[in-house]
């Protein structure tokens, strides 16, 4: 059985990313990136309602 999670993670990480734009350098994603974007969107989650509670925190800390 393949585990999904580490096959798609394993594409994601082994993809170039070109730009048209002004960067033409070759910009590949860096192993930490996929984490660090994750605790952007869950941090952007939490705020949506005004207030982080401390609850939250801890479901987050428990669950990564």
């Amino acid at each position: 059985m393949v585990c999904w999670g580490f096959l798609v993670g394993s594409v994601i990480d082994n993809t170039t990313v070109r730009s048209s734009g002004y960067a033409s350098q070759d910009n590949r994603t860096n192993p930490g990136t996929f984490g660090v974007s994750l605790l952007v969107l869950i941090a952007a989650v939490m705020k949506a309602d005004g207030k982080v509670v401390r609850s939250e925190l801890d479901y987050v800390n428990n669950s990564l």
